[in-house]
């Protein structure tokens, strides 16, 4: 198995009982797949390339067949299909242009985003709503839609989600190759979204209806005006309610009162339109007189609040309790307030009843400034009371009701020894101008001849006015947080906004492939070979060619001719075999005879078997030498010089693939060759002989040059 097989990849299939693998794929994304065919004879291109009589027995094959695939990506000519309007959006260094394609004139550039408006607005705070919504297309349009590409114009849509719009499809290129593209699929809207908000602030409640009649009145067409929660839009030059209804003056005046509120929802207003709020409030205490000059000065700065809570439609929500001491700053610059960076008195921890006010007092003792400033103020506020309780375990027992309650209740210690438990707590938020009419301090100056002496209290006789506690009242939860103002203000907020919307179909190539496949085939088993090779070295006749030898060196003869027959090098196919070898001979062909004279005949046979196998060496097995003496004359003949032997024809084949087992032809029995017909002290001096060459023999094979092991 490769290295750089994917884990879990492998599989493998049982054919009779035996494993097989059937398939893995590699990590450079091939795929491997196999299958087999078993009981399979020897492939006749192999036995065509055996020797002449080799027989071949016992082959039993299994052919296994294999398939490469690899899926090659490519890249698509075109990667977007889609169609219809198009907005470019280009961000650079933070900053956002936007161009509808073909449409010069609906371009927007410098848009920065809002995280907390979650939207794009542009240097005169003019919002920009990006919303795209994509619903699902059907199979048969996505069908249609690829088709209408030249390149794709026999796509066929193989799968695909109608949750997602995701999906693949195949088409057959010119070369009849079969492509699989990958794409998701839709139908498109964008809609970007421009609007304005202004808040409409005016101590003068008719002041105020005027100026959202003269806004409804220079609505331009294609534009909507949202006044309070009713939206108009402005179309053939008249005023709609919706796409069917026409707005009638009853109507018209029915919104403006809807929109119309006694407070000022400070959380939604920009910066501004804050300092455009606080500029605008001290130009009407400018005008009605209720300004101090900034020659003004005083000696402390406390708070005073006016607990009562309402909602935004005018309901009771009961008392509100300030947690812990609110922030309160104020300065002469409205955008130094606005921005966070003026300064103001350290409040006391715990409001008090003040008797002159009525109200709840934080004391800002002892500290000095002068008039004509702006203020704000934020803080946490607790409000919908269920229950208080006095006593030792008060604050234990309060605790144990706000786990009961959950949700946002808090415990406040509301007195000495008293704890109370609110449900809901909202943060607090108050702007304003601090003119004379906020100034609830009996000490207080006159704004008309602020050197002369305020309201003269207990212990207070002859003392200059120069006090100031500022009042917040009508404290009213907005959307999680409750405002507060010092005097009553009449405020509407307005939203001017202007739709343009892109449409059409979305058609995006995520991928293009094509599968490249390759193909082979094997064969793995075992056989035997049989190879039969017969060489005649029988003497032709006298004084022929023949085997020739001696006495003592018979042995080296037929180690010469195995060394001809069987040889090799390091590089090649090695030959595994057990070769057997009967030699009978005499003198030579005219040896001198004592009593007769005979004809002698020299036969030496050679028969051997062999199998191979893939191993790079080259070697001959010992060999078995049985001599058969002649059976006449008496005297022993002499034996020939070493026989110059033939070697053996080499028939074997190209090695086939796999090892056999050696199958081993016995040794011919030495009574089936011809007979001489020696007599029996020839016979057995021949014997014996033959019996010390075969010994000699031995040790020379073990410690000559040529041994092998």
């Amino acid at each position: 198995m490769p290295e750089n097989v994917v884990e879990d990849s492998v599989e493998y299939i049982k054919i009779d009982g035996v494993q097989y693998l059937k398939k893995y794929t590699l990590q450079d994304g091939r795929t491997y797949e196999f299958t087999y065919t078993t009981d399979q004879k020897l492939p006749d291109d192999l036995k065509a390339g055996l020797a002449e009589g080799t027989v071949v027995s016992r082959d039993s094959f299994t052919m296994v067949s294999w398939t490469v695939t690899e899926e090659k990506q490519e890249d698509p000519e075109q990667a977007d299909l889609s169609t219809g309007d198009k907005w470019d959006f280009n961000e650079n260094s933070g900053t956002l242009t936007i161009k509808r394609a073909n449409s010069p004139d609906e371009t927007y550039e410098g848009l920065t985003y809002d995280a907390e408006k979650n939207a794009y607005k542009d240097s005169s705070g003019t919002l920009y709503t990006i919303t795209e919504t994509t619903t699902v297309a059907n199979k048969e349009d996505v069908e249609k839609w690829l088709r209408a590409n030249e390149a794709y114009k026999n796509a066929t849509v193989t799968s695909f989600n109608k949750e997602t719009g995701i999906g693949t499809a195949t088409y057959t290129d010119e070369n009849n190759v079969e492509h699989t593209i990958r794409f998701t699929s839709g139908n498109r809207t964008l809609l970007i979204t421009r609007s304005e908000m202004k808040t409409i602030i005016n101590v003068d409640e008719a002041a105020l209806r005027t100026e959202i009649r003269k806004e409804l009145d220079s609505l331009e067409e294609g534009w909507q005006l949202k006044v309070g929660n009713q939206v108009v839009t402005r179309r053939n030059k008249e005023l709609w309610l919706s796409d069917t209804e026409k707005a009638t003056e009853e109507d018209i005046i029915r919104i403006i009162n809807d929109a119309v509120h006694s407070f000022v929802d400070f959380k939604n207003m920009s910066r501004a339109e804050l300092i455009q709020h606080l500029e605008a409030a001290k130009a009407d205490a400018d005008k009605a007189g209720l300004s101090y000059s900034e020659s003004t000065s005083f000696d402390h700065a406390d708070l005073d609040i006016e607990t009562n809570l309402k909602d935004e439609k005018g309901n009771d929500l009961g008392k509100a309790f300030i947690i812990d001491s609110p922030t309160y700053t104020f300065g002469h610059s409205a955008s130094t307030v606005v921005d966070g960076k003026a300064t103001g008195p350290k409040l006391a921890s715990n409001a008090t009843y003040d008797d002159f006010s009525k109200k709840m007092e934080y004391r800002g003792t002892g500290y000095n400034y002068t008039a004509n400033n702006y203020y704000s103020v934020t803080g946490k506020v607790a409000y919908g009371k269920d229950q208080s309780f006095n006593g030792r375990d008060a604050k234990n027992k309060a605790d144990a009701r706000v786990k009961e309650l959950g949700g946002d209740a808090i415990a406040v210690q509301t007195g000495s020894g008293t704890w109370t438990v609110f449900q809901h707590t909202a943060d607090l938020l108050a702007y304003g101008y601090m003119d004379s009419d906020s100034n609830t301090c009996r000490n207080k100056p006159d704004p008309a001849a602020p050197s002369t002496q305020g309201h003269k209290g207990p212990g207070d006789h002859d003392k200059p006015g120069n006090g100031y506690d500022l009042l917040l009242k009508n404290l009213t939860l907005i959307n999680g947080t409750v405002v507060a103002q010092s005097k009553t203000t009449y405020s509407a907020t307005l939203t001017k906004s202007k739709c343009s919307t892109a449409s059409g179909r979305l058609l995006e190539i995520t991928g293009l492939s094509h599968i490249e496949s390759s193909e082979g085939s094997g064969y793995f088993g075992s056989y035997d070979l049989t190879t039969t090779d017969h060489t005649d070295f029988t003497t032709t006749e006298c004084g022929g060619k023949g085997v020739k030898g001696t006495g003592h060196g018979i042995f080296e003869s037929i180690r010469s001719f195995f060394e001809k027959a069987f040889t090799g090098t390091t590089e090649g196919t090695r030959y595994d075999g057990t070769l057997n070898y009967t030699y009978t001979t005499d003198s030579d062909c005219t040896a001198a005879v004592v009593a007769k004279k005979d004809t002698y005949h020299t036969v030496a046979n050679v028969s051997y078997q062999y199998t191979t196998t893939e191993t790079r060496t080259s070697y001959r097995d010992d060999s078995t030498v049985v001599v058969v003496p002649p059976t006449t004359p008496d005297e022993a003949p002499q034996t020939p010089e070493t026989p110059e032997l033939q070697p053996a024809q080499d028939t074997v084949p190209d090695a086939p693939v796999l090892p056999l087992d050696i199958v081993v032809r016995p040794v011919q029995d030495a009574h089936a060759l011809p007979q001489t017909g020696v007599n029996w002290w020839t016979a057995f001096c021949m014997a014996v002989s033959g019996f010390s060459l075969m010994a000699a023999g031995a040790f020379a094979s073990l410690t000559g040059k040529n041994a092998r092991h």
